[in-house]
């Protein structure tokens, strides 16, 4: 494995004295997976070092940017108009810059060296001319611990919370609502994705099994004319079909929608988990949020609490049911095995488990939705917030 090493620190520029500066050293190993010659592992580490650079480049400066404007903005608005205790608020508001920080670099990082060695490959396949088996870089974060899919993507982010107009509007519930639209923001981006790659999933589903009929099809004419072939001799038309049309083909369309769905499969289930993790995030949150003295707060964020439950729950079920898919791809290599040395195929067997591996677009669209609903629900409460003031 080829590894690439890359260390420094993010400079936020802030002038102020009220917060802290945040700890933004960070050293990444990047463990490159190696090609299937020197000469592509070669390519591949001088392509993703190349994109990678320019990349985080790009994402630091975004990241310095967003964090300074928020400190400075706060800074601004809490001269004046101080919170009632000021040595809490700016614990908190110190607490949520360095966890601004955290989400760029155990999140935002690792996400980017994701895409590039996915263009890296994309590159090199059209540089080679050939597919490429792709494999997965690893990054390894020697500062803090990657908590990658459970607790980071739906941390305090203080650039998408918006710092500065939450604590302005009174600490506890600013703070609260700003870990609700961070991690409800994740968790409609994850709900559209998945919802998108559902959609490509179900569609190579769909063709698995008219290969699934086509290569039955063309066992059963194999079969009648061999038994043809013992009384008679084959006509010019017969043969061609039997070569154009026999199962050979079938098998190489099979494994390639097969490869095609688990694509599909591995990108929705680990959105699918992370849309799990945000909802189940957001329930605690919208929970804690329902105490609020203000009737009108409690009972928007008791309306909400219960549509992140029910967001989680379907995610959850959602997840169970995809598990279809491991068995699924069982099945098919197995009869293809069985079909490769006794020329018999059971196409029953995979058509059975390919119903249950589908047709659960109901619960796409409901992790979609809901994400949806809560997000609205979300700015409806920071607007009833902000009047409060």
């Amino acid at each position: 494995m080829a590894t690439l090493t890359s260390k420094g620190s993010l400079k936020i520029g802030y002038k102020g004295s009220l917060f802290q500066k945040p700890k933004c050293e960070y050293e990444l190993n990047h463990v490159l997976p190696e090609g299937e010659t020197p000469t592509e592992t070669k390519l591949l580490v001088e392509a993703f070092k190349k994109l990678f650079t320019k990349g985080f480049a790009k994402l630091a400066a975004a990241r310095e940017k967003a964090i300074k404007s928020a400190m400075e903005a706060t800074e601004k608005d809490w001269k004046k108009k101080p919170p009632k205790d000021m040595d809490a608020a700016v614990k908190v508001a110190n607490q949520m810059i360095q966890q601004g920080v955290d989400v760029w670099r155990n999140v935002e990082v690792p996400k980017l060296a994701e895409e590039c060695i996915e263009n890296v490959y994309a590159y090199m396949e059209k540089k080679l001319k050939k597919k490429l088996n792709r494999k997965k870089a690893k990054v390894v974060l020697k500062i803090v611990v990657l908590v990658l899919i459970v607790v980071a993507a739906a941390a305090i982010s203080i650039a998408t919370a918006g710092l500065a107009a939450p604590l302005a509007a009174g600490i506890t519930a600013g703070v609260v609502i700003g870990m609700i639209a961070t991690g409800v923001t994740a968790l409609v981006k994850s709900g559209q994705i998945v919802y998108k790659e559902y959609n490509a999933y179900q569609g190579f589903l769909d063709k698995i099994k008219k290969d699934v009929d086509a290569i039955e099809k063309a066992i059963d004419y194999e079969i009648k004319k061999k038994k043809a072939a013992e009384y008679r001799k084959l006509g010019p038309k017969e043969k061609v079909k039997l070569l154009m049309g026999g199962t050979k083909a079938h098998v190489k369309s099979l494994n390639k929608h097969l490869d095609a769905a688990e694509a599909r499969f591995i990108l929705m289930r680990k959105e699918n988990l992370k849309a799990i993790a945000a909802a189940a995030e957001a329930k605690e949150h919208w929970d804690k949020m329902s105490s609020h003295p203000n009737k009108a707060v409690s009972a928007e964020a008791l309306k909400a609490k219960e549509m992140a439950g029910r967001t989680a729950r379907t995610a959850e079920k959602f997840d169970e049911k995809l598990k279809a898919f491991a068995k699924l791809k069982t099945e098919v290599k197995a009869q293809l095995l069985r079909l490769d040395k006794t020329g018999e195929f059971s196409s029953d067997k995979v058509t059975g488990v390919l119903k249950f591996a589908g047709d659960h677009q109901e619960f796409a669209q409901s992790v979609v939705t809901g994400g949806k609903t809560l997000f609205d629900l979300t700015k409806k409460l920071n607007g009833v917030l902000k009047k409060l003031g």
